[in-house]
Formats: structure tokens, sequence, C-alpha cells
């Protein structure tokens, strides 16, 4: 999304409305995204799921500002 800072510098993300109101997004995950174990880090992931709830929140509101408040996050330990 451009315009943000904190995510140029992480993604990149893409988010795209069709003209029936549903909406898509894409994140595209690079080297810089990736855990020690070579999976995608939860915290890029956190920022993703951040990203799309706040353009789709955009779109709900007609473009007023909104923040996230609250986003809750559970993790599973596998064993690798």
């Amino acid at each position: 999304m451009a315009g943000d800072p904190f995510e140029t510098t992480n993604g990149p993300f893409y988010f795209r409305t069709e003209g029936d109101g549903s909406a898509h997004g894409i994140f595209v995950p690079e080297g810089r995204d990736l855990n020690g174990h070579g999976s995608i880090h939860g915290g890029a992931l956190l920022t993703f799921a951040d990203a799309m709830a706040g353009s789709i929140l955009h779109l709900t509101v007609n473009g007023q500002l909104a923040a996230t408040v609250t986003l809750d996050y559970e993790s599973v330990s596998m064993p690798f």
C-alpha cells in the first residue's frame, strides 16, 4: 500500500476491491519476512492482517481515519 512507510518496508501487500464489493488482499513474502526456520514470521502475518483490516475498514467508513485498538494472536507450538 503506497504512502505508508511501515507497510512499505513490510510485505509487499496488495489490496483490491471488485465491482461486487468483495475485497482481496495478497502478501508476497520475501526473505526478510521469514523466521529462523524459513517460514513466514508471525509478526509479518500480523502486519499483513492489520493492514488488510485497516483497508477494509477504510472502505466501510467512507474513507474516515481508523486505527487498530486490539489485535489478538495465538500461536501453536509445532515440532520442526
